[in-house]
């Protein structure tokens, strides 16, 4: 750090340890004013030679509310008579303001003529006497000057708000009086404009009377210097919060060629900071600097902001800059995080995280930038205007930003540094910037007009909320006018009363925290809606703004009705409740991670809802059948008897809460997410109806669900309980139908009732299934009804329906339709039927879930699945709800290759077929022996070298003959056995071997 680096940042800390050392202001922004009748209430303060020095300076802000044509007293000490004494300050009866000394003559006084018209708007009055003249000020403009004569009021009492004080009270102050301040040395206009839009710390030197109108209540004015001298309330003047000190007033115009302010160096390097600002830019071509300190400039670069530190910029290229529209800029920069961040209109636009270097030894302009060296002059210059100017030591966050972009400061804020209200009225000796914040770094205006630079702004407007709850009552708000497409902003100002009727327009709309608002008027607004506090409306907002549009915030927050029609869409950054209608006239309501309440009903032209796995809605309250349009949700909760209907697909992630009413899918999907569950009391009122649409569900993974599906006016669950398979995107829907299965041919007991499940991505798996049915659905005998499983035009059995739960279970490998009926319309339901060869035979294997009715298996052959052959039967269970496991072996396989099916035969004659399957490259028909049956011999061929050894035996195990069968053709002598089954084994000495049933006659 260079020398100079070094001492500024010491001179830097002194200045901000002197600061913090003065006493705490005791008033913050909409502090109370006095609101004085016009014809009986004052406040009067005993003699005090305190109040009535020598040579002084008397200041006042008052707001005339009426009683043209008399004189109306702001602040009188006087003695009539002979000689006169005191001053008065006054609105005149010429409807001037004018300010009298005692010149010590016998009736006589000295008057000082400002020359400028009372009006109705909080003005700023102060007149001082130098021991030969007087000087009058408006709003800090020096305004006359009078050669004066003045004897001090030596025994009569001091008045706010009435005059005559040696006497009976005359000239009462109609209208509104605040921040009186009465000093015992000549303040200069420069000390004036430096002090009068902000409070006083009462330990002021030479301050002798303050009467900051702190009390809010009462009958006592406290003198709020070290002085004490209160004063008594005479007939009840009115505590109201006063606007004397809110804002904006005066903005600094900006030409774009040649014009800045220089600030000197309000930061050291090294510094965190936050720099802020309101702008309105004429033009935002080119590179337009706002603040700029060398390599720190902020500014608007082609339509873009921007900021940066040492080289490295950031930029919001996504965010377009609008000319000729107010804007609050703000940027944060974290030295040792080497962080910077970019707000406009207090909401973060943009970060970087690899900035480096802060302000280098270059003064700071507002309007220019500084350039890269000494010397360089000023380049990039702003054209606009500017106001409300900000410098922060520390790194604000988003939310103090935008806490306090729709209100001035009091200036004594923790970590200010400087601070502009850009106040000043227009004239060529005033070409200073004051700082507010007390810590000294006056601007210097430079190359600009002060004549005319200085000129009216109104980025945005304060409520002040003292004349009640009218919203369009002008004096409630700090321009003392209406909001008109200007930020508006609603604090909880102490006496303040909260907005309550009428309509409300504006742009930005902000609700600071502590404030709640119960409104019955319109909030139609053109740009963001943020809400700390609690705000509730029973009337109907409307964002209908030209670029996108947010409604953000930390409080509670509800509208009437709200209205989306802006076709770049808003987005909702809080919980959000609408009582009447949420209605979607153009673009997108995207809910984000929060949750929407909707206890009114939804209308929608062209607008749509936009959520995501963040996204909650909640439908509540008496009302209306809700139509919920299509949206992806993190938790959907239903708690409304006349219940929802979707008309789009919808999707939840993460909880469906039933409390009262029926969801109805229509015609569309209700998703659940493979994370999804569902809560809340399902139920015969309460379920989600999928008659026309589906209930889908997506899967990850094994497990089970309970789909809480109906048809509007029964509950019928079904429950899916996966224990195994492979799942790849895989998922399952659900559809109920309240009628009779059209296949299902029970003629007298049968439900009616079916469910329609399917699968995709999901493969090889076993699925344990459970549907509930409700009492009316039973047509016939319960007892008497067996769970039937319907695909392909073919019934499975799943055994009987389990009475008292009224549930259908089974366990499945396949979806398709499910009910219940007689057991005699379900035959045999397959599992498995598999082949594979085993040392020169095939072996079969296949399996049952039921059967019904059923008498055996035909167990069948082919070479080419063209022609078929019986080659052996296996009596069937005839009838089962259990697995039955079924064996074959062909002991005599075709060579190469060969095709085998089951054909199940009902006791009826009926049959079904099962699937085919295929073994491939036998070498099985090296040993074979016939003829079967057999009279004399078996005849036994031997393809090959071995040897090989046949033995018969009987079924019973029992060996008959042993004998060697050398390779070529061989035979075996069996006329001396009896007629019967015998079971003839070849085995080979290679290991082939082959068995089979021989039947001897």
């Amino acid at each position: 750090m260079t020398r100079k680096a070094v001492y500024l940042a010491l001179f830097h800390a002194l200045v901000l340890t002197s600061c913090l050392s003065l006493p705490t202001i005791m008033r913050a922004q909409g502090g109370y004013a006095l609101d004085f009748d016009g014809s009986t209430s004052y406040a009067e303060i005993p003699y005090s030679a305190d109040l009535n020095p020598a040579t002084f300076t008397i200041e006042a802000w008052a707001k005339v509310e009426g009683g043209s044509g008399s004189f109306r007293s702001v602040i009188t000490s006087r003695k009539a008579g002979n000689p006169t004494q005191g001053f008065m300050l006054y609105a005149a009866s010429d409807n001037t303001w004018q300010f009298w000394t005692g010149d010590g003559g016998n009736a006589t006084w000295d008057n000082t003529l400002s020359g400028v018209t009372v009006v109705n708007e909080w003005t700023h009055i102060a007149a001082s006497f130098d021991g030969t003249s007087v000087r009058m000020y408006i709003n800090g403009e020096l305004k006359a000057t009078t050669a004066s004569t003045y004897i001090p009021n030596g025994a009569q009492a001091l008045r706010i708000g009435a005059g005559a004080t040696e006497g009976t009270p005359l000239f009462f102050f109609p209208g509104k009086i605040d921040e009186v301040r009465i000093w015992s040395d000549v303040r200069t206009q420069s000390e004036i404009q430096a002090n009068m839009h902000k409070a006083l710390t009462g330990s002021e030197a030479n301050l002798e009377g303050y009467y900051q109108m702190s009390d809010g209540t009462g009958a006592t004015l406290t003198d709020n210097s070290t002085n004490s001298n209160d004063a008594t309330l005479t007939s009840s003047p009115a505590w109201k919060t006063s606007a004397a000190l809110a804002g904006p007033g005066m903005a600094l115009d900006f030409d774009g060629s040649d014009d800045y302010v220089n600030l000197g160096y309000p930061l050291a390097a090294g510094s965190n900071y936050t720099l802020e600002a309101w702008v309105n830019a004429s033009t935002v071509s080119g590179n337009r600097n706002i603040l700029s300190s060398n390599e720190s400039p902020f500014w608007i670069s082609s339509g873009t902001l921007r900021a940066g530190v040492g080289g490295n910029f950031l930029g919001v290229s996504s965010s377009s800059f609008p000319a000729s529209e107010w804007v609050h800029v703000a940027v944060t920069f974290d030295d040792a995080a080497n962080t910077m961040h970019l707000y406009k209109n207090g909401v973060l636009v943009s970060s970087n995280t690899n900035i480096t270097n802060s302000f280098s030894l270059q003064p700071m302009y507002i309007g220019a930038h500084t350039g890269t060296g000494p010397g360089y002059g000023a380049i990039s210059f702003f054209q606009g205007q500017i106001d409300e100017v900000r410098i922060w030591d520390d790194v604000r966050t988003e939310a103090e930003i935008r806490a306090y972009k729709d209100r001035t400061l009091d200036g004594t804020e923790a970590n200010l540094v400087a601070y502009y209200r850009c106040d000043q009225q227009p004239n060529a000796s005033h070409t200073t910037l004051h700082d507010l914040s007390g810590n000294g770094y006056n601007g210097t205006l430079s190359s600009m007009d002060a004549a005319t630079d200085w000129v009216a702004s109104t980025p945005f407007n304060t409520w002040i909320g003292s004349e009640g709850g009218d919203w369009t009552n002008a004096e409630n708000w700090s321009l003392g006018s209406v909001p008109s497409g200007e930020d508006v902003g609603i604090f909880p100002w102490a006496g303040s009363s909260a907005p309550s009727s009428a309509n409300i327009s504006g742009r930005n709309f902000y609700v600071a925290a502590g404030n709640t608002i119960s409104h019955s008027g319109n909030l139609t607004l053109s740009g963001d809606f943020y809400n700390a506090g609690t705000f509730a409306t029973s009337g109907t907002a409307t964002f209908s703004g030209s670029a996108a549009q947010a409604i953000r915030g930390t409080g509670a927050t509800t509208f009437g009705t709200l209205i989306i029609n802006n076709s770049t869409g808003v987005t909702t950054e809080q919980n959000l409740t609408t009582s009447t209608a949420l209605t979607l006239t153009s673009g997108a309501l995207s809910i984000g991670a929060y949750t929407l309440t909707l206890n009114g009903t939804i209308s929608q032209t062209s607008g749509s809802l936009t959520g995501g796995t963040t996204s909650n809605i909640a439908i509540g309250e008496a009302g209306l059948r809700l139509d919920l349009p299509a949206v992806t949700l993190n938790n959907l909760s239903l708690d409304r008897a006349a219940g929802s209907t979707l008309t789009g697909n919808v999707t939840v992630n993460g909880t469906l809460t039933l409390t009262d009413g029926v969801l109805n899918v229509g015609a569309n999907t209700l998703t659940f997410g493979s994370a999804a569950t569902v809560a809340g009391s399902p139920g015969t009122s309460v379920h989600v109806q999928a008659t026309s649409g589906l209930l889908r569900k997506d899967y990850s993974g094994t497990g089970s669900f309970t789909f809480p599906i109906g048809d509007g006016a029964a509950y019928s669950p079904i429950t899916l309980d996966f224990s195994s398979g492979s799942f790849a995107s895989g998922y399952t829907t659900v559809s109920v139908t309240n009628a009779k299965h059209p296949s299902n041919v029970s003629a007298t007991d049968f439900l009616n009732r079916y469910w329609t499940v399917s699968s995709s991505g999901i493969t090889g798996f076993s699925c344990d299934v459970s549907a509930q049915y409700a009492d009316g659905d039973i047509n016939g005998t319960e007892s008497a009804i067996t769970g039937g499983k319907y695909s392909s035009g073919t019934w499975t059995d799943l055994g009987p329906v389990t009475t008292g739960s009224n549930l259908i279970t089974g366990t499945v490998s396949g979806f398709s339709d499910f009910t219940g009926g007689e057991a005699a319309a379900f035959p045999v339901e397959w599992l498995a039927f598999e082949a594979r060869a085993e040392g020169g035979m095939v072996r079969l294997d296949w399996a049952t879930a039921s059967e019904q009715n059923s008498d055996f298996f035909a167990v069948e052959r082919s070479s080419n699945r063209l022609g078929w052959e019986t080659i052996g039967l296996v009596d069937a269970a005839g009838n089962s709800s259990e697995l039955q496991e079924y064996g074959f072996d062909d002991l005599q396989p075709l060579a190469g290759k060969a095709w085998y099916r089951l054909r199940q035969v009902d006791i009826d004659g009926g049959f079904s077929f099962s699937n085919v399957v295929e073994v491939s490259d036998l070498q099985v028909a090296r040993l074979k022996a016939w003829p079967n049956p057999v009279q004399q011999q078996i005849s036994v061929e031997m393809n090959g070298n071995d040897q090989v050894t046949a033995t018969l035996t009987d079924l019973s195990g029992r060996e008959l003959i042993r004998q060697v069968l050398f390779p070529g053709a061989a035979v075996i002598l069996v006329q001396q056995l009896p007629a019967g089954m015998y079971l003839l084994h070849l085995q080979s000495e290679s290991g082939s071997w082959t068995e089979q049933k021989i039947m001897k006659q």
